[in-house]
């Protein structure tokens, strides 16, 4: 019995790790809109990670789970100390997501999770300068 509890727990994904309302919650105090932060970028991430968290190995499934929950923690602060500035809230989301990859440990799960960020990631949403500024940090701190 116990090895094939073991077995199922091999071969099968990690449950649901994290919940996205937050996002929308968080939206009805800051007013910034679908294509604010908060909706057109952080809960619509949020989803997509949950939707392909399958794609994930195990590391990258716990990779994924810690990062949402630092993404979320940080979003909380920074909508708390920038209530309506809608800009701001946008930079400093961005700002947190280097350390979150980072310390969730992004450097050690990327290469054998690739095919699963591409599946994620919309190669759109790399087009901006915030967002080619966050790939290139992380990118630095894997390799320094």
């Amino acid at each position: 019995m116990n090895v094939v509890l073991l077995l199922l727990s091999l071969f099968t994904p990690l449950a649901l790790a994290f919940d996205c309302s937050l996002y929308t919650s968080l939206e009805a105090k800051a007013h910034c809109g679908d294509t604010g932060y908060l909706i057109g970028y952080g809960n619509k991430y949020c989803n997509r990670f949950n939707e392909k968290l399958h794609y994930f190995n195990k590391k990258g499934q716990q990779w994924v789970a810690c990062t949402a929950k630092c993404l979320q923690d940080e979003m909380k602060k920074i909508v708390d100390a920038n209530p309506g500035q809608c800009e701001t809230m946008h930079t400093q989301a961005f700002e947190s997501h280097v350390q979150c990859y980072v310390s969730c440990g992004f450097c050690g799960v990327y290469a054998s999770n690739l095919r699963a960020l591409w599946k994620t990631y919309d190669l759109k949403d790399f087009a901006s300068k915030t967002a080619l500024k966050q790939v290139m940090s992380v990118g630095a701190k894997c390799i320094g």
